[in-house]
């Protein structure tokens, strides 16, 4: 198990990789990546900084990085202090068979320029499954007032929380009562996103 010491690193990829919570723990342990992929822009966003604070870390150039952090650069002006080999292991796509050679081909090119052979660890958080079952079109749309999807009860939305307990055999559906009757008017909380 990697241990931080580099003769212990393995390389890993992070599908559906979110903002990448996950990816920091591997991070913490010692494990490299390799790429990142995930279908939301913001999210893509969010881990091409963390790119980047580990760039700058591991440069002893955190001033950088506490400079955007402080509003003192833009983005751009942030980024542009960032090799592009670091920010191109964010691939910003859906994962889908038409992506699906593309995303390969992306990843392929990053081991050859960083020599590496093998991914030793592919990490990664599925979208919701419930999500994916009702084929929501938008997951980031928000929820009209009262719940559910295109304007119905929470009942119509096997995303929400009094649904979750059925897809798990059971146990939530009580906790989830309490959840959908303090949820406030206007646009719901999306459990998936």
């Amino acid at each position: 198990m990697p241990t931080g010491d580099s003769k212990y690193s393995y390389n890993f990829i992070d599908l559906f990789a979110g903002a990448g919570g996950l990816s920091e723990g591997f991070l913490q342990a010692g494990f490299k990546p390799v790429a990142h992929v995930e279908m939301d822009e913001f999210a893509s966003r969010t881990l091409e900084t963390r790119n980047a604070y580990y760039y700058l870390k591991s440069t002893n150039n955190l001033k950088i990085y506490r400079e955007y952090i402080l509003d003192r650069m833009t983005r751009d002006e942030f980024m542009k202090q960032i090799p592009a080999s670091i920010i191109k292991t964010v691939i910003n796509k859906t994962m889908s068979d038409e992506t699906l050679p593309t995303i390969f081909k992306t990843i392929d090119g990053i081991m050859k320029i960083r020599g590496i052979e093998k991914i030793d660890v592919i990490v990664g958080g599925p979208p919701c499954q419930a999500c994916a079952a009702a084929e929501i079109p938008e997951r980031n749309a928000a929820v009209p007032a009262g719940g559910g999807m295109g304007g119905a009860g929470i009942e119509d939305n096997p995303c929400d929380a009094g649904q979750l307990g059925d897809l798990f055999g059971g146990g939530l559906p009580d906790a989830a009562d309490g959840v959908a009757a303090e949820r406030p008017a206007g646009p719901a909380f999306h459990p998936c996103g």
